[in-house]
């Protein structure tokens, strides 16, 4: 996602309730990385996308940041600038990260190579929880599609949906919805 300049440029801190446990972060995904505790983190996002916030949130401090700033104005960040910030991010996580450009999906040929690429980063046996709270807003349609495939295609099973509901914070606290139950 991207936040506007006239915003701060920046995500804001939240403090996430996930049915009662409390999280902090400026990156819904962190927190829920927290809560979930998974083997292996994939982190999707654009050309565009705000990849550099991420990793100064993670204190990676790297002459490469600044190029990805002037990259994502640009809508150009590509793989090559991404691998080695990824890997400073996986010592800073201690966990195995994955990453995948995705396209903006602005019209049916990307909508479904969006779904493509998504189901093709699971493999049969995994179990997915999947973030959908830093997104374009249309993207969430295009992954509950993801959701639908996953089992039939891939004998995955999704463990989870989730959006850290920040337009519904109240007393400094923001909601975590669940949205996988509208599989059952």
């Amino acid at each position: 996602g991207k936040v506007r300049s006239d915003n701060g440029g920046d995500y804001r801190d939240a403090t996430y309730n996930f049915n009662g446990q409390q999280k902090k972060s400026k990156y819904f995904g962190l927190a829920l990385k927290d809560i979930v505790q998974p083997d292996e983190m994939i982190i999707i996002g654009t050309h565009g996308s705000m990849w550099d916030n991420f990793f100064i949130e993670l204190g990676i401090d790297d002459e490469q940041i600044l190029e990805l700033t002037e990259q994502a104005q640009q809508n150009n960040i590509d793989e090559k600038l991404l691998s080695k910030l990824f890997q400073l991010a996986e010592e800073k996580l201690n966990i195995p990260i994955n990453f995948c450009l995705i396209t903006y999906a602005q019209n049916e040929k990307e909508q479904i190579d969006f779904i493509y690429q998504i189901t093709n980063l699971f493999q049969s046996g995994d179990q997915a929880t999947l973030d959908i709270t830093h997104g374009l807003r249309h993207h969430p349609l295009l992954v509950q599609h993801v959701i639908n495939l996953l089992p039939a295609l891939k004998n995955t099973q999704v463990k989870g949906l989730y959006y850290g509901a920040l337009e519904l914070t109240t007393d400094h606290i923001t909601p975590v919805m669940r949205l996988d139950g509208l599989n059952t």
